[in-house]
């Protein structure tokens, strides 16, 4: 995950001689995109002694929880943590209702902001 805060030149204004902002691009925003397929989960895993990480996703695409190394990290951390459970347990729970209620023929155009090109045969490649 630390190719995710690598920081650009000219992005936050002020840049640092290593050519990152001042402040180590800690407000760089990032946002991760996961479309699951089974096989997809999440685990704790202890990649040493003492030190545990949250892990979802897949073999080649996830995102890792890291307890920041700072006083109060471990607490954060925690609250961070219960609220992610909380709402995708929610989200489970959303998902489970629609895949109840929903068939893949009575879907409507545009469902979840997504277009359906059709194709006129006419499209320049």
């Amino acid at each position: 995950m630390s190719g995710l805060f690598a920081c650009s030149a000219g992005f936050l204004g002020s840049l640092h001689p290593s050519g990152c902002p001042k402040d180590g691009g800690r407000r760089m925003s990032v946002h991760i995109v996961i479309q699951p397929v089974a096989g997809y989960g999440a685990e704790v895993i202890e990649p040493s002694p003492g030190v545990r990480q949250l892990i979802a996703g897949s073999d080649q695409a996830g995102f890792t929880v890291q307890v920041p190394a700072r006083i109060g990290g471990l607490a954060d951390t925690a609250r961070f943590a219960r609220s992610l459970a909380a709402a995708a347990g929610e989200f489970a729970e959303w998902c489970e209702s629609q895949n109840r209620n929903r068939s893949f023929d009575a879907r409507p155009e545009g469902w979840a902001g997504l277009g359906v090109h059709k194709s006129t045969g006419n499209e320049e490649e």
